[in-house]
């Protein structure tokens, strides 16, 4: 947990402290399908009180990104809190 920690502050806490967007971040651990990870989230996002849930895109084909991760869409449809999907740093 401590290597995930510190791998996605290093990414993107310069930008956003730039910004002046204040976050914490949080890592749970738990099971890995696209079902129960969008739960995961919502779960959490509850229990933290969060403003919005922001989610990366996968970088995929020209086809394939058309098209929403199975994640992000679950997230979208069960989520009462706003989904905001970004696309990875330095995709097109």
């Amino acid at each position: 947990i401590e290597d995930t920690k510190t791998m996605v502050t290093h990414r993107f806490a310069e930008a956003l402290v730039t910004a002046r967007i204040p976050f914490k971040l949080h890592v749970v651990v738990g099971p890995v399908d696209s079902d129960s990870i969008a739960k995961v989230v919502i779960t959490k996002s509850a229990d933290v009180d969060a403003a919005l849930i922001v989610i990366a895109r996968h970088q995929r084909g020209k086809f394939a990104s058309f098209f929403v991760g199975s994640v992000t869409s679950n997230l979208v449809k069960k989520s009462k809190f706003p989904v905001v999907v970004v696309p990875r740093p330095g995709s097109s």
